[in-house]
């Protein structure tokens, strides 16, 4: 088992499956990821040596923002919307479809979830 920014992931995963696991990272960015630090795309973390771990683990942590981190930044940017009273925040706060999607027959589910006035 080996943890990458708070995920727990099997030694026996792949490398591309396993770096898919953590929190802001798809798959394009873990190939990215795994050409810059010259770690083959079939390998498995039971592969790795020492030092490819150590470089996987720097690399993520200097170039992206992952896990908690990134959650973090998301809830800040959200509650940053519903201070300043914008459009989207409302929606935010009202549970509403945010990004321009109707609601006369979708969204059923999130209009059913209001705040009791």
């Amino acid at each position: 088992m080996i943890r990458i920014f708070g995920m727990t992931i099997n030694s026996k995963t792949n490398i591309i499956k396993g770096i898919c696991f953590v929190l802001g990272l798809g798959f394009k960015s873990s190939v990215k990821v795994c050409h810059y630090c010259s770690i083959s795309i079939y390998a498995r973390f039971d592969d790795l040596s020492l030092r490819q771990k150590n470089a996987l683990l720097n690399y993520l942590g200097n170039h992206f923002i992952l896990g908690s981190n990134l959650e973090q930044s998301i809830f800040y940017n959200i509650k940053q919307k519903v201070l300043n009273k914008t459009y989207a925040g409302f929606r935010h706060s009202r549970g509403l479809p945010v990004r321009g999607q109707r609601t006369k027959t979708n969204a059923s589910t999130s209009r059913k979830i209001k705040f009791k006035d």
